[in-house]
């Protein structure tokens, strides 16, 4: 592996972290997944101000989180 996409890998591997720590911690405040997913869509908007211009792809990078198990609960 190239060794810059290691370092992409390890940023990445960081976020899925710290995000599932959000999710573990307001899993109960929330019915349903959809909404913690949109708990966090918000969170990261609000506290990165830089990303307001590219707001879908803060969706898009939630919902491929989501999609390939490496956030959320695996059952």
């Amino acid at each position: 592996m190239d060794e810059i996409n290691l370092e992409f890998l390890d940023k990445y591997e960081n976020t899925i972290d710290d995000i599932n720590a959000k999710i573990i911690i307001h899993r109960e405040d929330y019915e349903k997944f959809e909404m913690i997913l949109e708990f966090l869509y918000d969170f990261i908007i609000e506290s990165n101000s830089e990303l307001l211009e590219k707001r879908r792809l803060v969706r898009l990078f939630l919902h491929y989180m989501y999609y390939n198990c490496d956030i959320g609960i695996n059952k």
